[in-house]
């Protein structure tokens, strides 16, 4: 796996490569990326149940000229530091970084990448012993973030979904970022090497 064969994770590809894609749709040579992480300090809370989550900020080099290889090295390490901080609440990050934060937007990233490695099992599915599982609807339609990636990791490879503000992108514009994305993720697969604005073009074809 391409991962492997460079020191990072499935995560770590996902990232970077989303970042790729970001930076052909902006002028900016970094970008900040919002990621997700368990937040369970103390032992006492490993057996509780709830959503103990907290938010880690990821700011990427996306300069068109670095080969993606040196980018996915540079998600390692920078991934890597801030899982060092992961019990730094983002809320105190927030408050000492941004200390009058904009409402109408996220503070420190307005992006997300998630991956679930392990999807729940679905109702009565021989991991879930005794207990039953159903999905529910929040009824929650309203996006935290200007883009959210949600990839899911199964048996038969990867799905996910791209959440995103309907005040800043079409349907149109989201789906030809679905795309983009893909042919994005291929071409890496096929050349690792190539720098980042030649993967660009590649992935808009």
């Amino acid at each position: 796996m391409l991962s492997q064969e460079h020191g990072g994770s499935l995560y770590m590809t996902l990232l970077s490569a989303f970042a790729v894609l970001l930076g052909d749709h902006t002028d900016d040579r970094e970008v900040a990326i919002g990621s997700p992480v368990s937040h369970r300090p103390r032992a006492e809370l490993e057996g509780l149940v709830g959503y103990f989550v907290n938010t880690l900020v990821i700011r990427l080099d996306i300069a068109p000229d670095r080969p993606f290889t040196e980018l996915l090295a540079q998600a390692r390490q920078v991934t890597a530091e801030a899982h060092q901080h992961k019990d730094l609440p983002f809320t105190e990050l927030v408050r000492d970084l941004v200390p009058e934060p904009d409402p109408a937007h996220s503070p420190l990233f307005q992006t997300m990448v998630n991956l679930v490695p392990n999807p729940a099992p679905t109702a009565g599915g021989d991991d879930a012993g005794d207990l039953r599982i159903s999905p529910v609807d929040t009824g929650s339609r309203t996006a935290k973030y200007d883009l959210n990636l949600t990839a899911l990791e199964t048996e038969s490879g990867l799905s996910g979904y791209l959440e995103y503000s309907t005040d800043l992108f079409a349907d149109e514009t989201a789906a030809h970022l679905v795309r983009s994305y893909e042919r994005l993720l291929r071409k890496i697969v096929a050349d690792p090497g190539a720098d980042l604005a030649r993967l660009r073009e590649r992935a808009g074809d």
